[in-house]
This record gives C-alpha cells, sequence and structure tokens, in this order.
C-alpha cells in the first residue's frame, strides 16, 4: 500500500478517538489500485480502530471489503469475498487472539475446521496464540 494510504488510513485514528459513538467507517477510493495483500493491512488496521473505540463495528474499504466485528468478542470478520484469505491468516497467525479460533470454527463448524486442519496439516492451527485473551 503506497505511503499516502498508510499515512491516510492511520491519521483515522485521531477521527475515531475525536468521535467516540461512530459505529461505521466507508471509506471510498478510485486513485488506488489495492492488491489482495492489502488486506492484511486492513485488517490490522480495523483491528486498531476497534481498540481505540468499542463502538467502531463495522468498515468498509478502498478494497470492497467489509469488516465487521462481532458483537460478543472484539473479533473482525472478513466479508464473504475475503472468506479463504481470512481462514489461512488465521492458521498462519502467531499473534491473533483465541478468540479469532473460535470465530473461525463458529463459522465453519468443527467438522471442517478438522478437514481443514488434515488439508493444511496436524500444526495448521498452531500458531494461533492460545494463551492470548479477547
Amino acid at each position: 500500500m503506497p505511503i499516502f494510504f498508510e499515512a491516510f488510513f492511520f491519521g483515522i485514528d485521531d477521527m475515531i478517538q475525536a468521535l467516540p459513538n461512530l459505529a461505521t467507517v466507508h471509506i471510498i477510493s478510485t486513485l488506488y489500485h489495492h492488491p489482495a495483500d492489502s488486506r492484511a493491512q486492513e485488517f490490522e488496521h480495523v483491528r486498531r480502530w476497534g481498540d481505540i473505540s468499542p463502538a467502531f463495528n463495522l468498515c468498509l474499504l478502498p478494497s470492497g471489503t467489509s469488516w465487521e466485528r462481532l458483537p460478543t468478542s472484539n473479533v473482525w470478520l472478513p466479508d464473504e469475498s475475503a472468506t479463504e484469505w481470512f481462514i489461512k491468516e488465521v492458521f498462519g497467525s502467531t499473534s491473533l487472539p483465541t478468540a479469532y479460533l473460535a470465530a473461525l470454527e463458529g463459522l465453519c463448524g468443527k467438522e471442517r475446521i478438522k478437514k481443514l486442519r488434515a488439508f493444511y496439516g496436524p500444526d495448521a492451527l498452531d500458531g494461533v496464540n492460545h494463551g492470548a485473551n479477547q
């Protein structure tokens, strides 16, 4: 993601702090092509924004991905267009809280998680930070 967009996204931190009841952000941009790897950066941003404001729970970003925070946890889920990416992100993460694995099980079901673990390998979920809470 170009430096300008990174600076813009970090600038939203101040806006969210200034508007503590802000629940939704929709950012539209037609000036920048958004590669698939921008999802990881967007995921970092929405999680940070959610940490800044408990009221913030829905975000549509320039990649076209919509992010929503689950009401019972501090877990952010992408829309269906990013489901495969999200599964790989959770499986490969060493820093995401355990709540993300629980959310993935809720989305896919325990049987599908078993199949995915078999597909990705028996240690596929070992990267998830099982000691973290959130």
